[in-house]
């Protein structure tokens, strides 16, 4: 049996775990240096940890049912690896208080509009239920998370003005 396809989709899973966990760790950076504005990034990094959970629970389900998944979108591992390296860079800049909050909001919405981001639903193709299921709840909070950021930003420039 081939398993080349599934070798590749809990590849990517994995990857994208990472990207998630990264996302999270920025979302806690901002909580940390932004206080006033902590339920936000506090409620945005439990969403991208529960993303984490998600995409390792859906690793288990195609590793139970692989026939019910192919590879689609394909995303490079050293693409994933380099936006996650972006990601880092960006929250230890913001730990070591060199970004502002405006230019942190823009990040964290040019990630979540990114096509590893917003786009993660390409990467595998399957009608499996469970998968469906799960991609449904990360597309509507990816959907929430650009608008709670845009929202934000737009808070943050009548404040300055």
């Amino acid at each position: 049996m081939d398993t080349t396809g599934t070798d590749q989709i809990l590849q990517t899973l994995d990857d994208l775990c990472h990207v998630e966990a990264a996302m999270a760790a920025y979302y806690l950076a901002c909580s940390e240096k932004w206080g006033s504005k902590s339920s936000l990034w506090m409620q945005l990094a439990m969403e991208e940890e529960r993303h984490e959970k998600i995409l390792r629970d859906l690793a288990r389900v195609v590793e139970a049912h692989p026939g019910h998944f192919e590879p689609g979108l394909k995303v490079e591992p050293t693409a994933i690896a380099s936006f996650v390296d972006n990601i880092t860079e960006m929250t230890a800049d913001i730990l070591r208080e060199k970004v502002d909050l405006e230019p942190a909001l823009a990040f964290a919405l040019k990630i979540e509009e990114s096509i590893i981001e917003g786009r993660f639903f390409e990467i595998i193709i399957s009608q499996n239920r469970t998968y469906l299921k799960f991609m449904e709840a990360m597309s509507q909070d990816l959907i929430q998370h650009r608008q709670r950021l845009i929202e934000e930003m737009e808070r943050t420039r009548d404040s300055d003005r």
